[in-house]
């Protein structure tokens, strides 16, 4: 069979400012840090075209950095893959595979090639990504009945010195309610905080319900591993956590039998709140400690950080063995690229979607807020009056399926190569010249290359 093989990789590495700081428990994000992959394949005079994006968020959770990652693709990922074929989703499997087992550690890397790779796939197969992958494992078709995707924001804050500034989240919030939004996150930044946290989603759930009678909301709490002690489990004991569905991540990942502790004692109490992994979830083998030694009751889905389609395949793999586990789909805050892919993700797996924690994948606004549909993104939007939102029947806000698949190829997105290029500071084409890989490094400058400055790297394939 004819298929495309790989010619070309180009690296764009980029950083954006944070329209507002984002609190990350003991850290404050300033900037967004990624790394966006096009990949180039040729069949004949054909061209296909793939896109994926690589976030480090910060280099604590996911334990990479843009200058690691670009340095993985470049000497340990492209010499293996530029001269391939791409023609099933078995072969991508298989080639992802192949890449993790010689450093498995590079997983958010992973995710940005892994991506390109689908989205090249879907090009030349035209079809989307997710229906392409639900074919594979058999799942029933739901391009005819789209499941819906309701929202969930994170209520960032920093904690306020006064009343009148708890009035002001609680304000922000009823705003939010009534554009449609039903499910928020709110974060833990200390564990000292916990009551006041527990006790400011009490008073924001009491003016909802005042304002929206009938109306229900759900509330999680992302604690962030700020517990790390076994007596720190009392704190949580005395708060009821009234409209708070899920706890996520409160200890460490590497102390899980905690977190198992901290179930036993809700089970006691006849609690209703869950707990959830995130950051001990990041991939297969975690999650499967996870569930065996029965720490939490659900995992958060970020396949950007875990390997991105082939992680989800892995992932529904071992949900057939352990059906029930409810997923919470979220992001690294990606832009509407890395966005889109976890939209694809969560419609292979929606069937174990956890509907009362609604879908996390707020990054493609975390820069430009409002204006990100004009231009302000790295992919240019459908509708740019909605962007990614729609209002469904019950009035709660929903990502729009129409942009969630675009045009049913690949992720389905058309790529806004003016914004990537200007918030751009350096990029790489890799390709092969004969026996050798060949690695030009472009410095950027105002959204062009200086070709004064190139770098040039020739290696051995393979190396």
């Amino acid at each position: 069979m004819n298929c495309p093989i790989i010619k070309k990789i180009e690296i764009y590495k980029t950083e954006e400012q944070y329209r507002a700081p984002v609190p990350a428990g003991s850290f404050t994000l300033k900037k967004r840090y990624s790394i966006f992959i096009h990949i180039t394949a040729r069949l004949g005079n054909k061209t296909y075209e793939g896109w994926g994006e690589g976030s480090q968020f910060h280099p604590f959770f996911t334990g990479e950095t843009c200058e690691q990652m670009t340095d993985d693709v470049e000497k340990r990922i492209a010499p293996h893959i530029i001269g391939m074929e791409i023609h099933s989703v078995r072969g991508v499997l298989d080639l992802i595979n192949k890449l993790k087992g010689m450093k498995y550690d590079y997983l958010c890397t992973l995710s940005a090639v892994d991506m390109a790779l689908f989205d090249l796939l879907g090009q030349f197969r035209q079809a989307s990504v997710f229906s392409m992958i639900r074919k594979f494992l058999q799942m029933e078709p739901i391009e005819e009945n789209f499941p819906n995707m309701p929202i969930s924001l994170c209520l960032d804050f920093i904690k306020p010195d006064s009343e009148s500034g708890i009035d002001e989240i609680i304000k922000k919030a009823d705003k939010l309610a009534g554009d449609g939004y039903r499910f928020f996150e709110v974060p833990l930044y200390k564990h000292s905080d916990l009551a006041y946290v527990n006790n400011m989603i009490s008073r924001i759930n009491e003016k909802l319900h005042l304002s929206f009678p009938g109306i229900k909301f759900s509330f999680s709490i992302h604690a962030g591993e700020v517990f790390s002690e076994i007596e720190e489990i009392r704190d949580i004991k005395q708060n009821d956590f009234a409209g708070v569905s899920h706890f996520i991540q409160p200890f460490h990942r590497d102390i899980p039998h905690y977190s198992f502790l901290l179930k036993e004692m809700l089970r006691e109490q006849d609690d209703k709140l869950s707990v959830f992994s995130d950051q001990g979830a990041s991939s297969v083998e975690r999650i499967r400690n996870l569930v065996e030694s029965g720490s939490v009751d659900g995992i958060v889905v970020k396949m950007g950080r875990s390997g991105g389609f082939s992680f989800i395949v892995e992932l529904y793999n071992f949900l057939l063995k352990y059906p029930g586990i409810p997923l919470a789909f979220s992001s690294l805050f990606e832009s509407g690229l890395g966005t889109a892919a976890n939209i694809h993700a969560s419609l292979v797996l929606h069937e174990s979607g956890l509907r009362d924690s609604g879908y996390g994948f707020d990054g493609f606004s975390r820069v430009a807020g409002d204006k990100y549909c004009h231009g302000k993104d790295a992919i240019k939007y459908i509708n740019p009056d909605k962007g990614w939102t729609d209002i469904d029947g019950s009035g709660c806000m929903v990502f729009g399926s129409l942009q969630a698949v675009g045009n049913t190829k690949g992720l389905g997105q058309e790529i806004n190569m003016d914004y990537i290029l200007s918030n751009t500071h350096k990029a790489s084409i890799i390709s092969r010249r004969n026996e050798k890989i060949v690695i030009h490094r472009f410095p950027y400058r105002k959204g062009s290359p200086d070709n004064r400055n190139v770098e040039t790297e020739i290696m051995n394939v393979g190396n």
